[in-house]
Order: structure tokens, then sequence, then C-alpha cells
């Protein structure tokens, strides 16, 4: 907690200090960084039961923010000053300020009644404000979070095409192909002259796959967090 709390700090101060939002990369990365790493600890917890987070969602949220982040991001420099950066940190780091706390509070509640009034409401409306929180900011970080995050892989695909980043490939001998495979290599000329290549993975088109699967993965997320937060409500009613 305390280190997204950091990140958000740091990108705000980016801001401020610097009256741009190009800067959030160099200001919070390195927090983010750490904090993006730690949570992977989520999906394990989630695997041995220590929490009671949905395994799936852990792994699709850690795995595709990590993606973006370590994946896509760090290694393109040019993307750093991207505004997407600043709203990408930005959304990531409120969603978990906001989540957090709620978590602590449920993991560590106390078992044994209190006489102490006033120590019962000021935990009982601390317990509510996180949980109001917890229940409706997602509203408007899940949506701004994936913008963000599409924003950063489209502002990170010139430079990943350009170098070719990523990418696995060999050559082949031309000669000898055409004379194997004749339909392949008849009427390609190539920049290579008598070598061939061939592109096994090509990672500019994997971030278009993954910028597709947002299609899919974007809206089961909310509607994920849509469904928690009628249970949430319908149980408090109840209660």
């Amino acid at each position: 907690l305390s280190l997204y709390i950091g990140v958000f700090l740091a990108t705000i101060w980016s801001a401020i200090s610097t009256r741009t939002v190009s800067n959030a990369y160099s200001f919070a990365a390195p927090l983010l960084r750490t904090a993006q790493t730690l949570a992977y600890l989520e999906t394990l917890h989630s695997l041995l039961k220590i929490s009671n987070s949905s395994l799936p969602t852990a792994m699709i949220q850690v795995l595709g923010r990590n993606l973006v982040l370590f994946g896509v991001l760090a290694p393109c420099p040019p993307a750093y000053s991207s505004p997407f950066v600043f709203l990408t940190f930005l959304s990531w780091s409120l969603a978990e300020i906001t989540r957090y706390p709620l978590y602590l509070s449920k993991l560590f509640s106390p078992t044994t009644t209190t006489t102490n009034n006033s120590h019962e409401n000021s935990t009982s409306l601390f317990s509510s404000i996180i949980t109001m929180l917890r229940y409706n900011a997602f509203l408007l970080l899940y949506p701004s979070g994936i913008l963000g995050e599409i924003g950063i892989v489209l502002a990170c695909l010139p430079y990943i095409k350009e170098h070719s980043l990523f990418q696995l490939a060999f050559e082949l001998d031309r000669d000898r192909v055409a004379r194997a495979l004749p339909a392949l290599v008849s009427g390609t000329n190539g920049a290579n002259g008598d070598v061939l290549r061939v592109i096994v993975f090509d990672f500019s088109i994997f971030c278009y796959c993954g910028l597709l699967s947002y299609v899919y993965f974007g809206p089961t997320m909310y509607i994920h967090m849509i469904k928690q937060r009628k249970k949430h409500y319908a149980s408090s009613k109840t209660a």
C-alpha cells in the first residue's frame, strides 16, 4: 500500500514540479516497478487461499499490467513522455490505494468486542469510507486505466516496429530454399540478397493481439467488479 501511495504522490508531483504530465515515468516508475513485482504475491495468496481474491481475476490484472509496464513501456524510451503514462500510473495507484485498505481491514479486523464507543465509531466510519471508495472508485478508475494502457501500447508500437523489438527470426540461404520450395521464394528479391529472413515471432503483432484482447478482458473485468459491487450492497441491505 505504501508503495502505491508513493507512486500516486510521485506522479502528482511530476506534474506539479514540471508543469507537464510528460515526466511521470522518470518520477514514479522505480516505485511502480517494485510495487508491480510484489503484486505477483497476490496470485500466490489467491492460489493458497490466503485471500478471497479470484485467482483468474488476479492473474489477468497482474500479468496484464506487468506486460504493459515491463514488456511494452520499459524498453521504449520515446514513449516515456506520453500523457497516457501519467494517466495509467495515476489510475493504477488510485485503484490500489482504494483497494488495499479494505483488504487489510478485513484481514486484521479484531474478533473481540470493545467497550470503547468512540473507538468503535471511528473504526466504523473508516470502514464505511474505504468500503465506499472501493466499490465506487473503480467505476472511473478501471476505464481510465484501460484507456491509459491502450494509449501506452499505441505510443510504443512505432518504436517496437522500427527496432524489431523482441522479434524472433532466423536466416536461411535463399538458393537452397528456392530449390526446395520454389513457390515460396519465387518472385521475392528481398533486401538481404542471398539471405531469406524468416520471422518466427513478431512482438508488434503480439501487441496488436493484446489490444484486441481488451475487447474481451476489459468488459469482463469491469462486469466482475459491477457484480461484486451489487453483491456487497445487496448484503448490506439485508444485514
